[in-house]
């Protein structure tokens, strides 16, 4: 009997695997052969994620597929629809999958603006990866300023210095840009103080910036801060202020 039990619990097993993959693979050629009813943008919750409109996507999307035409799933060339997605110069990655409800999704990851850079007659952002990223029509990122000759600083010294300040709080308050003169000295342009802070060239970044901290926050209240025109942190252990 045991025998037997064993035999038709094996068959019963068999009979319900088969019917699942024939379930599977009816349901896939069913929803894969499914007209497109809608299409879906969804833009990554991130503080910058005005800077790209849903609609300008949608036209794109639409442009591609045949705006008012019959598409069907199984027809969509999902990868062409991420390569469009991915050359917005605001995108950093997109994913496009369809659902069984017959819709089409795009899930869209922008590129995050650390600071903004005029440079003669230009004016673009950096992204976190300190590439070029264009200005958006429709939003401006709230980011520190860069002018003069950023080019002369390899590019991951500057945006390690840039996502220093921003990161934290007291140079976020602070601090409104960064200057770099033709030989490489950086100067540091306060929100409210007319003073300048000079950093110098690459290097010492960290211990340059913890010095201009101590300093302002303890020694700065004893200065004839109206009439400081500069703070000097280029000299080791020392803060040169200049009237």
């Amino acid at each position: 009997m045991t025998k037997y039990r064993k035999i038709w619990e094996l068959i019963i097993g068999i009979s319900l695997f088969v019917g699942v993959v024939f379930t599977g693979v009816k349901a896939r050629e069913y929803f894969g052969n499914s007209l497109v009813e809608d299409l879906y943008i969804h833009i990554e919750n991130h503080p910058f994620a005005a800077i790209l409109q849903e609609d300008d996507l949608l036209e794109k999307m639409d442009e591609v597929l045949g705006s008012g035409s019959a598409i069907r799933t199984k027809e969509t060339n999902i990868g062409l629809l991420e390569e469009i997605l991915d050359d917005f110069p605001h995108i950093r990655k997109s994913e496009v999958f369809s659902s069984l409800a017959k819709e089409l999704h795009a899930h869209v990851r922008v590129r995050v603006p650390i600071a903004r850079v005029f440079e003669n007659k230009r004016s673009f952002y950096l992204d976190e990866n300190g590439a070029e990223m264009p200005l958006s029509e429709h939003y401006t990122a709230p980011v520190i300023l860069v002018t003069g000759k950023y080019q002369t600083w390899e590019r991951r010294n500057l945006v390690d210095l840039i996502e220093r300040l921003s990161a934290d709080s007291f140079f976020a308050d602070n601090i409104s840009g960064i200057d770099v003169s033709e030989n490489g000295i950086c100067t540091l342009l306060p929100k409210t103080h007319r003073f300048n802070v000079v950093l110098g060239s690459e290097g010492n970044i960290e211990e340059r910036l913890l010095k201009l901290k101590a300093f302002w926050m303890f020694g700065l209240h004893r200065e004839k801060v109206e009439q400081l025109a500069k703070i000097d942190l280029r000299f080791n252990q020392q803060v040169i202020c200049q009237y």
